[in-house]
């Protein structure tokens, strides 16, 4: 039995719109609010994924959160991690 996987918004329409900008942009240096991008492994393709994230700091240190949920970015990053 699988467990319950947390919530996922997935982008649509103008968000989707938006991310592709802000991906294109943030890949060319451009800053956005302290955009990076994040590269990592696909969990089923084993292609490398790129996303655009804020690293959000907290106490000292930088942390990235993921706001539509249970994202594949954020996904792919645990499987890689462990």
């Amino acid at each position: 039995m699988h467990a319950a996987q947390p919530h996922y918004r997935g982008p649509k329409g103008m968000d989707a719109a938006f991310n592709r900008v802000a991906r294109w942009l943030v890949e060319r240096g451009v800053n956005l609010a302290g955009a990076q991008t994040l590269t990592v492994t696909g969990r089923k393709s084993g292609t490398p994924q790129t996303v655009p994230v804020n690293p959000m700091p907290f106490e000292g240190r930088e942390y990235l959160v993921s706001p539509r949920g249970n994202t594949q970015w954020a996904r792919n990053a645990r499987v890689n991690d462990a």
